[in-house]
């Protein structure tokens, strides 16, 4: 059941904002969305987010690896995907070493997007799975 996962789309376009999130809502994913980094990061503080998805430059305030860094510190385990007009192999490169799992370049493809929740989720799933049979096996 997809609306068990939780996902939040950060960008301060509005266009592709509600595009992101209309595209995974059509998957029957549960979607917030915020317009900044720092809107991101009080929604994080009162929801865990399973995946966000942050546009690397969001005037004014915080960018994307700053919210992404900030994030971590409340939730290491979500997936953080950094969404940019402005792809540059720099970029790519400080997003990933910062703890970006995927680095997209806009304009988004629906179906591409689609893939990787999937392939996220069956991940998720499996490392619970994992720890779930790791807790089982120590209790005997």
């Amino acid at each position: 059941m997809n609306s068990r996962w939780k996902i939040l789309v950060v960008d301060d376009e509005t266009v592709m904002r509600e595009s992101l999130a209309a595209w995974l809502r059509e998957d029957a994913y549960t979607v917030d969305i915020a317009a900044s980094g720092r809107e991101a990061l009080e929604m994080a503080k009162s929801t865990a987010y399973d995946i966000y998805f942050i546009d690397l430059k969001m005037p004014p305030g915080i960018n994307g690896i700053e919210t992404m860094i900030e994030l971590r510190k409340l939730q290491p385990d979500a997936t953080v995907v950094i969404v940019t007009a402005y792809a540059t192999v720099d970029t790519a490169i400080s997003a990933i070493k910062e703890g970006a799992q995927e680095y997209m370049v806009k304009p988004c493809n629906p179906e591409e997007i689609s893939i990787f929740v999937q392939r996220v989720i069956r991940l998720k799933n499996l490392e619970r799975e994992n720890v779930y049979l790791r807790r089982k096996l120590s209790r005997r």
